[in-house]
């Protein structure tokens, strides 16, 4: 027999879930990184409000998991239920980009655009954090 009083789905579990794999303190980091007030967050912990589509959407905009897959957690018993793929998705989006950033670097200089290494290093600084730390990794020595 089924026991009642434990819910099917647990809105608790998943902002827990975000919390943790974000790697945020609190409930107001969270609110942060969503951009939504903090009342919310504790309206759904309290149950007076439910996670909407509007919710569901703005977390995988910042996730990048799949409104699926954060139904699953919240549906998930135990932790070892969660899907283990969920961000998956959003690592192979940030790679792709980095990816992309390296490629039009490397035809600005094939091309010629960037003709010294100063113009190679300053166009990189300009770049994101994340293309000087993938050239970096290469063993392209770019200055911060």
């Amino acid at each position: 027999m089924k026991d009642d009083s434990t819910p099917r789905s647990s809105p608790d579990r998943l902002l827990d879930f975000l919390i943790g794999e974000l790697k945020l303190k609190n409930d107001a980091a969270l609110c942060r990184v969503l951009k939504i007030p903090p009342p919310v967050i504790s309206k759904i912990r309290h149950q007076k409000l439910s996670i909407g589509a509007g919710m569901l959407i703005r977390m995988h905009e910042v996730t990048g998991i799949s409104i699926y897959g954060l139904k699953s957690i919240m549906a998930a018993e135990n932790p070892s239920d969660i899907p283990g793929d969920l961000f998956e998705h959003q690592r192979l989006a940030e790679t792709a980009g980095r990816m992309r950033e390296a490629l039009e670097l490397q035809n600005a200089i094939e091309s010629g655009k960037l003709k010294t290494l100063e113009e190679v290093h300053q166009e990189v600084a300009s770049r994101s954090s994340a293309i000087r730390s993938c050239l970096n990794a290469t063993g392209v020595c770019v200055p911060s």
